[in-house]
């Protein structure tokens, strides 16, 4: 079974993160050639069946994924913080806490919670808010360390 968190859409975030990557780039004037050039990546992907766009064009178009080397290379590149380039936005939370939710109204005694059924959500609810505590520090934003 897949984690609520692995659920999300991987294919739209990375779309997203395409879309944030070449808006950067624009926003400096830069073209695809110039970036490729300076972060030394190969100008055509070459593999049996592939459209043989570059690697960049493909990155932009969410059809490769970034190593987290790359992505620090890219945001040193065009000056932002790593955080810019999140994926993450509120249909991913909300999506998340559906996802949640759902489980815990289905879990029995598989959840390792003690107690009766009435008192399981209100547990797996304090495990919820902690991760999503947890998700908004990796995020940067100014949450307060769960308990």
């Amino acid at each position: 079974m897949r984690s609520a968190i692995s659920s999300i859409n991987e294919a739209e975030r990375q779309k997203r993160l395409g879309q944030k990557l070449q808006q950067a780039r624009k926003d400096l004037g830069l073209n695809q050639e110039d970036v490729g050039r300076i972060l030394n990546l190969s100008q055509a992907y070459r593999r049996a069946g592939s459209d043989h766009q570059p690697n960049l064009s493909r990155i932009e178009n969410g059809l490769r994924q970034l190593k987290v080397l790359e992505l620090e290379e890219f945001a040193r590149l065009y000056n932002k913080p790593l955080e810019f380039f999140s994926t993450w936005g509120g249909d991913d939370e909300k999506q998340l806490q559906k996802s949640i939710a759902q489980r815990a109204n289905g879990l029995g005694s598989a959840t390792g919670v003690k107690g009766s059924p009435t008192q399981r959500p209100a547990t797996l609810l304090k495990r919820q808010e902690k991760l999503l505590a947890c998700l908004a520090m990796l995020r940067g934003e100014n949450a307060q360390e769960p308990d």
